[in-house]
């Protein structure tokens, strides 16, 4: 036996941790759902904005996460994405002087043109084996 194999067959394996206990159940979920949602009621501005900074890169995370952890895939373009959609969120505030909640329609409508954009391509030139690569 080589010192190399004698290395891999001594390695002893690492167990991998129940699902049940890294989930905090429904009860403990909906506890803390209803605290966000009171929050605001009990809270400075600041704190609200804070709160919401953090929503927001939480749903940026869970994005990633599906993309990475459902399919396997590692991609960078979907920051891309996200960060089109929050500079033209903050120009429309800057300069166009628009509420907040009329940029996200409008932010989200640029966001699809971009994906639209860089994804038609691929999809046009992908036929035969190309087409199970997933780029051109």
């Amino acid at each position: 036996m080589t010192a190399v194999q004698e290395v891999v067959t001594e390695a002893p394996a690492v167990e991998a941790v129940p699902k049940r206990a890294m989930t905090l159940g429904y009860g403990t979920s909906l506890v803390v759902l209803g605290l966000l949602i009171v929050a605001p009621m009990f809270v400075k501005n600041f704190v609200i904005f804070q709160l919401t900074m953090l929503l927001v890169y939480a749903l940026a995370v869970l994005a990633l996460n599906i993309l990475t952890g459902g399919s396997g895939q590692f991609s960078l373009g979907q920051s891309a994405f996200y960060a089109v959609g929050a500079y033209t969120s903050a120009i429309l505030m800057e300069h166009a002087g628009m509420n907040y909640a009329l940029t996200l329609p409008i932010a989200g409508i640029i966001c699809f043109g971009f994906g639209f954009l860089f994804g038609q391509p691929a999809d046009i030139s992908s036929t035969g084996p190309a087409a199970c690569k997933g780029w051109w």
